[in-house]
């Protein structure tokens, strides 16, 4: 009886360690730069979430004729004051009556809800704004100021949004573009 051989497939030990390390040295280099992507990615989209709603308030209320404000809420209902910072997320809203710009009363109405930006980043405020952005039906601003959006990576990687007395705002690099605030502690 006459026995054939196949033809072995697939890979030898060697191979696949060799497959393995250069697979290995690949992810290593890559994981950091696509952490910094992540980083960055999330950094744009939370200063950018914050300026479009300041759009929007600024918006609102030169299309309603009434004071609209922006304030820290951690609730998606009240405003938060103090030490919370805006972080915990904010809200915008319509002021009813123009009394207290900076919390919910009846007859205010809710435009829109943010949830907090998470993660290692924190926004600090500077200059008058610290618990309330109110946007008057002008378009002007109640008081201006900047919020720093900042991470554990530092100041380098900080954003300044500031807030101009006209009601306008910008994004620019920390401590850039006239804003005051910065990532130092």
């Amino acid at each position: 009886m006459k026995t054939t051989r196949r033809k072995q497939t697939g890979f030898t030990l060697l191979e696949l360690l060799v497959t393995l390390a250069v697979s290995g040295a690949l992810l290593a280099a890559g994981v950091p730069s696509f952490r910094t992507f992540m980083a960055n990615n999330r950094r744009a989209s939370q200063t950018n979430q914050l300026l479009s709603a300041l759009m929007r308030a600024r918006s609102e209320a030169m299309r309603s004729s009434r004071d609209v404000s922006v304030c820290p809420s951690s609730d998606g209902a009240t405003c938060v004051a103090g030490t919370a910072g805006w972080q915990v997320g904010w809200i915008v809203f319509l002021n009813g009556d123009g009394a207290n710009l900076a919390s919910v009363d009846a007859g205010d109405e809710l435009l829109e809800t943010f949830r907090p930006i998470g993660g290692t980043a924190s926004l600090r405020p500077s200059g008058a704004i610290r618990d309330v952005i109110a946007f008057r039906p002008t378009g002007s601003v109640v008081a201006s100021g900047s919020l720093a959006w900042c991470d554990d990576r530092g100041a380098t990687q900080g954003r300044t949004l500031t807030v101009r007395p006209s009601g306008g705002a910008t994004i620019s690099e920390d401590g850039a573009g006239g804003g005051a605030a910065t990532c130092t502690p």
